[in-house]
Formats: C-alpha cells, structure tokens, sequence
C-alpha cells in the first residue's frame, strides 16, 4: 500500500469520527493535563515554601550565634578594660601591626599631651613621635638618660628610663605578645629615684668627708668606712668591712695596718 493510500484511509477515518466525542475526548485530556500541572504546581510551592522556612531558620540560628559572640566579645573586652583600669601602672596594648587596641587612664596620666590623640588604631610610632621632645631615656644601669628614646624603645633591653622634665621618672618596658603585638607598661619611680640621687649626694658627701666614718648595721657589723677612716685608722675597708669594731684594737691586723696609725677612740 502506497502513501497515498494511507492518507487517504485515514482521511476517511477522521470523516467517519463524530467531532462531538472528539471534543469531549480532547477536553478531558486537557482537565487531566491542567490538574497534573495543578499537582506540580503545588509541590513546586510547597517545596520552595519549606526551603525559604529552612534557610530563615538557618539565618535566624547564624545571627543568634553572632550575636551571642558579640556579646561575649564585648563582655571579655569590658572585663580585659576594667583589669587594665584597676593596674597601678600605665598599661598600653597594641596589635602586630603597632596599633593601640586599648590603654588605661594611667597612661593618658603618664603621658598628659597624649589627651585626645590617643584612640583605637594610633600606631606605636606616631606615640613615639609624639613622646621625643617631652622626654629623654637612658639603660637602667647608667646615671643620666639619653637624648633619644627611639634606640632604647626597639631595644632587646627588658627595661629602661624614662625621665620626663627634672623629677618625674618611668621604669619601661615594651615587650612582645604571643601574637607579635607590643605591651608597654610604665612604672613611675620618680620617689626611689630621688631617694637614689639623694644617697648618691650623701654618698659623695661621706667620699670627701674629712672626719672618719664608719656606717655598722644594728648588730655592730661594720657596713662602709670612708677613704678618711682608712687613712686615719690604717685599716683598709677589705680588713674591716663584715667585722665588728672590736677587731680594731685586737691587733688582728696585716703587717700593712699593724705599721699605720691608728684612729682615736678605737
């Protein structure tokens, strides 16, 4: 059977069909696509309904989260501040950067001309600048600070001086954190520093003195004797110090002393 055959016997199929039943057949088919459709329809909605639930749910739990950190974050930062506050020294805290992450009021105290200049992020240097034509430093062992701080701040040296103006003096010490930051902490010693220049004076005063001086603690031990004593008595200060004055007239002296003179009253 040729095409046109085939075309023609179906042509005579479709004229045989009543067009009633066939729109009846086409509209039921339609009704079941359009409430397939309905199905899909509503669990596509229902299906995105849950996931925006599930998300809104998931950001809710993120931003409690957050939020508590924060809180806690501002509580540890409350609590690090009211320690820092409650220290006798100037205390000053700095990132791995050389920011000031926070201070208390003592050094703001310690430091009057930093009022105002001092916030979260000034850098360790522009402090520094800042500080050079207030004062000047020197090693914890020498007499007389430096002129420039600078040498001493970047020092490996675990403390030095600060002296602001004549009588204001500040043990310092900047040392590393864990995570590379800075601490600085200042100590005013200004009070044993004069108690120290004060001893020194006398010190000096008893070196030149022209009398005879001879310092024992309260046991009797002789502590110091001055360059006076020594050449009066012709005890040297190794012969005598640690020893009680009797030992001066025990004649247990060196063949040295035994021939020098001897100080009155002894």
């Amino acid at each position: 059977m040729g095409n046109t055959e085939k075309i023609e016997q179906l042509k005579q199929q479709m004229d045989s069909m009543d067009s009633d039943e066939q729109f009846v057949e086409l509209r039921n088919l339609l009704k079941e696509y359009s409430l397939r459709d309905d199905r899909y329809s509503v669990l596509l909605g229902v299906i995105l309904l849950l996931t925006v639930l599930l998300l809104l749910i998931w950001l809710w739990r993120t931003l409690e989260r957050l939020d508590r950190a924060r809180r806690l974050a501002e509580q540890s930062h409350e609590r690090l501040q009211d320690a820092v506050e409650s220290l006798g020294e100037a205390f000053a805290l700095f990132d791995r950067d050389g920011r000031l992450v926070l201070n208390n009021q003592t050094f703001i105290r310690f430091y009057p001309w930093l009022k105002g200049l001092l916030r979260p992020g000034v850098t360790l240097e522009q402090i520094r600048k800042w500080n050079a034509p207030h004062m000047t430093c020197g090693s914890v062992a020498g007499e007389k600070p430096g002129e420039d701080c600078a040498g001493f701040a970047n020092s490996e040296a675990p403390y030095y001086f600060e002296r602001i103006g004549k009588d204001r003096w500040y043990l310092a010490s900047n040392r590393r954190t864990k995570e590379g930051g800075t601490v600085s902490v200042r100590t005013d010693v200004s009070g044993s520093k004069a108690s120290e220049q004060e001893l020194r004076k006398l010190g000096r005063a008893l070196e030149q003195s022209p009398a005879s001086v001879v310092i024992t603690d309260t046991g009797g031990v002789i502590e110091y004797v001055n360059p006076k004593f020594e050449q009066v008595s012709g005890y040297s200060a190794a012969e005598v110090l640690g020893r009680k004055p009797s030992v001066l007239k025990s004649g247990e002296t060196t063949d040295a002393a035994s021939h020098g003179e001897r100080s009155e009253g002894w």
